[in-house]
């Protein structure tokens, strides 16, 4: 019997593994499904991303003036969040040099000038940031291209390294509440993202966040400092201190833990210069990695209204408005019948009415609603020769009579008919996005093409989850099958 018991044991435990992957495929499946959410890297430098790898996002790029040596530099950070810097040197006769630097580590390169004087290029990885300094007695220069309206020319460049910044988008109604789950990405910093305006049925688009198509960027909490650190015995920090919600900041020069000079304001992006005059004149570039707060998204919608038909004798109807399915800030042509009834005239407020046809028996068209949010009131009026009891009773014999079976009263079955067909199907569409140009945020070109889509990382339920509860059937079922034949098998050989 324990035999018999650990058997049982083993396959059941089998069976349970085989389930975990099964719940595990569900959540890839999740992970990488968004397809509201669309992230590119950035012009110029950033596009030797694709000579580094999909996994690689460069963030480096320089030229080496005047040397003998290397005249290109590449620095590229995994998209993982892994902070080891992979480092490229491009010599002048098409051979590279490659190697890789962890946090807090450093690695100096000899070589010489066009005037064959020998100088170092030495590089720094902080974990905050990269560094690279031309030492020696030489007249070589880094010529640093940070994006199309910048190029840097000095003896140090640093840069921060990108991470990976947690974004978080809410679609909400008028009130703040959720009116779908949000959706949460990990970005790096520096990249060009886009969303899409969602359509949800009932609901219209009214607030578009100023951040919904940028450039991702550090922090927008007032008071957030970035520091930059220099080295060769320099020692000068640079810190950004962020004014506002817009992302002006304030760069200030520190040496050997005092302020030095005035301090410089730069505008989201911005860039401006620091002379060093004391440490033989000595040129710092200035950036600000701030920018239009990229870490929460909302988007805000308000509830539609709805069409409230009162067809004497039937139930009150409640018909949502519908959406415009291409563009989340717009309702649909309504395409809404209500019939004729003989003896009533038709009322509607918030929108009017056109009869659909010469025949007034084919009843009558709705138009779209005034106010979007406002409820449309269909009434029927009864004339003066139709008078109806408490129990919404034709009480006109003669009239009567001829309602109940004539084209009226078929048009009447024919509204509930129809109401239930138009009525607006549960399912999201897409709109398309359009990109906001942000300042200094550089944008994909029309002559770059080869960047392409990356990996996406949105959590989003898609209909891929159905294929990952599949999988999660298939593999239980595998596993009893599995412990059943074997535990038959077994008392047949006993």
């Amino acid at each position: 019997m324990k035999d018999e018991f650990r058997k049982r044991l083993k396959y059941g435990i089998v069976t349970i593994i085989s389930i975990i992957f099964g719940v595990f495929a569900i959540y890839v499946n999740r992970v990488h499904a968004d397809e509201n959410y669309t992230i590119c890297n950035p012009e110029n430098y950033m596009q030797y991303s694709s000579f580094v790898g999909a996994n690689q996002y460069a963030f480096f790029d320089a030229d080496i003036l005047n040397a003998k040596g290397p005249t290109r530099v590449v620095a590229a950070i995994g998209r993982d969040g892994d902070q080891t810097i992979s480092v490229w040197e491009f010599m002048p006769n098409g051979a590279t040099n490659n190697f890789k630097l962890a946090p807090n580590s450093n690695k100096a390169l000899r070589y010489v000038d066009q005037s064959n004087r020998p100088f170092t290029l030495h590089y720094y990885h902080d974990g905050d940031s990269f560094d690279v300094m031309v030492e020696g007695d030489t007249n070589v220069v880094l010529q640093h291209y940070k994006d199309s309206y910048s190029q840097i020319i000095s003896r140090e460049i640093s840069e921060p390294t990108p991470r990976l910044i947690n974004q978080t988008i809410n679609y909400l109604d008028n009130n703040g509440k959720r009116i779908a789950p949000s959706i949460g990405h990990n970005v790096m910093t520096g990249m060009i993202y886009q969303t899409k305006r969602r359509v949800f049925p009932g609901y219209l688009l009214t607030e578009t966040p100023s951040n919904a198509d940028d450039r991702m960027n550090e922090s927008n909490v007032p008071g957030t400092v970035r520091t930059i650190k220099y080295h060769g015995g320099i020692g000068a920090t640079i810190k950004y201190t962020q004014m506002d919600d817009s992302g002006t900041a304030i760069a200030d020069i520190y040496y050997g833990g005092a302020k030095i000079g005035n301090s410089m304001m730069l505008v989201p992006f911005g860039h401006g210069t620091a002379h060093l005059r004391f440490v033989g004149g000595m040129t710092i570039p200035l950036e600000n990695y701030f920018g239009n707060q990229t870490r929460t998204i909302n988007y805000v919608y308000k509830r539609l209204g709805s069409w409230k038909i009162s067809v004497p004798g039937k139930p009150e109807q409640d018909i949502a408005y519908q959406n415009d399915p291409s563009d989340s800030t717009k309702i649909a042509a309504q395409n809404q019948i209500v019939p004729y009834v003989e003896g009533y005239t038709v009322e509607c407020s918030n929108g009017s009415l056109q009869q659909v046809s010469a025949n007034k028996c084919d009843g009558y068209r709705l138009s779209s609603p005034e106010d979007p949010f406002k409820d449309g009131v269909v009434s029927y009026v009864a004339d003066n020769s139709a008078e109806i009891n408490a129990n919404g009773e034709n009480q006109n014999p003669q009239q009567e009579k001829v309602a109940d079976g004539s084209d009226n009263d078929r048009n009447v079955r024919k509204f509930q008919v129809d109401r239930q067909k138009d009525q607006p199907r549960q399912t999201e569409v897409i709109a398309p996005a359009k990109f906001a140009v942000k300042q200094k945020a550089a944008q994909p070109s029309e002559s770059k093409k080869n960047f392409g889509l990356l990996p996406q990382t949105g959590d989003f339920s898609s209909n891929l989850c159905f294929f990952g509860a599949v999988i999660v059937g298939i593999l239980a079922i595998c596993g009893l099958v599995m412990l059943d034949r074997r535990f038959n098998l077994d008392n047949r050989q006993k």
